[in-house]
């Protein structure tokens, strides 16, 4: 008899809870809407759009959120709606319990400007996606120009390729190229200080253009690339510190275990490692 007791109890008790829940559920879906909450993740990157860029864009989709019931309040829909702005790398869109939708953005990083044969512009973030320039956010970051004939095609939300298939680059060697040495730069405060543009010459060549001194750095491709920067930081450091920022108006890096510099159109070998 006691064991009946125990066993009705616990069902009790499980009948409750299951009501419970469905009671607050059924309470929830009814409750209005009392507020938005946007959070934006910049990734330590220059923002393309703030909280009431987001806010207006959901108010030209939807007409109205506050004072809406939560049950007309379509999460997914809100995530498509973010998501068709091309520096969303991804969004996530709830409601609470007290009628409160939370809306969690991150954004798009991007670390290098590229200007093609074509003068089109675009960004490449730090992921490898293609997104377009920004007029009113511009961002801080290198730029590549020169011999790069990649097209750039304007972004379209449904094709998702362009938002995630990083490395359609992986196709195209020169881009793919200036994406590892400008993420490589953006890593190292002391390059990001130093390194104003990628350039790529008619050999196809990559050359690194300094934003202190007239030199042109010869970086060739990104093979061995740690190896040529770490060269470089050497020359920076302890050559440039001693004789001058305007001594040499080459530097080459292409060479194993050596930088060759051009001083007044005679070459010497500065580092041997």
């Amino acid at each position: 008899m006691k064991k009946i007791i125990i066993i009705a109890i616990w069902v009790l008790l499980a009948v409750g809870l299951v009501a419970g829940i469905i009671f607050a559920g059924i309470f929830h879906q009814k409750r209005l809407c009392k507020a938005v909450e946007i959070n934006i993740d910049y990734g330590g990157g220059d923002p393309f759009f703030t909280k009431e860029d987001i806010y207006a864009f959901l108010i030209l989709k939807s007409d109205s959120i506050i004072g809406k019931p939560i049950a007309d309040i379509n999460e997914n829909l809100f995530e498509s709606v973010i998501n068709e702005n091309p520096y969303v790398r991804e969004s996530d869109v709830y409601t609470t319990m007290d009628g409160v939708v939370k809306i969690n953005i991150s954004q798009r990083k991007p670390i290098v400007r590229v200007v093609n044969s074509y003068n089109q512009d675009f960004y490449i973030d730090n992921l490898g996606v293609k997104i377009p320039i920004n007029s009113n956010y511009p961002a801080n970051v290198v730029i590549a120009s020169g011999n790069i004939k990649t097209a750039y095609i304007p972004f379209i939300p449904a094709i998702s390729a362009q938002r995630d298939d990083t490395l359609n680059l992986k196709n195209d060697s020169i881009l793919y190229s200036v994406y590892r040495i400008a993420k490589f730069i953006n890593k190292s405060d002391f390059l990001k200080a130093q390194i104003e543009q990628v350039f790529v010459n008619e050999d196809g060549d990559i050359e690194l253009i300094p934003k202190l001194g007239d030199q042109i750095i010869i970086f060739g491709n990104a093979e061995n690339m740690e190896n040529k920067f770490n060269k470089l930081m050497i020359v920076y450091k302890e050559a440039f510190n001693k004789l001058g920022w305007d001594k040499y108006r080459l530097i080459n890096l292409t060479f194993d275990n050596q930088v060759v510099c051009t001083k007044n159109d005679i070459k010497i070998k500065t580092i041997n490692n």
